[in-house]
């Protein structure tokens, strides 16, 4: 499986320590090592979610047209 940003399909990179991020899809902050190369990050839960909400949301992040409030 091809490992790329659900946001916008870059590749990942991985970095040697954790960094506090934000998810681009549900605002959290927390601890990784993994952002794409453009820099969005999506934590664990959103990643993992798979429910249609979830889905909608990346898609309309990657046409610009989603903003979290």
């Amino acid at each position: 499986m091809k490992e790329e940003c659900l946001i916008c399909k870059a590749p990942l990179a991985y970095m040697e320590t954790d960094t506090v991020m934000e998810c681009a899809v549900c605002h959290k902050k927390e601890a990784s090592k993994t952002r794409c190369v453009k820099g969005h990050y999506v934590c664990n839960e959103c990643h993992i979610a798979g429910s249609q909400q979830s889905q909608h949301m990346i898609w309309r992040l990657r046409r610009g047209t989603y903003s979290a409030a």
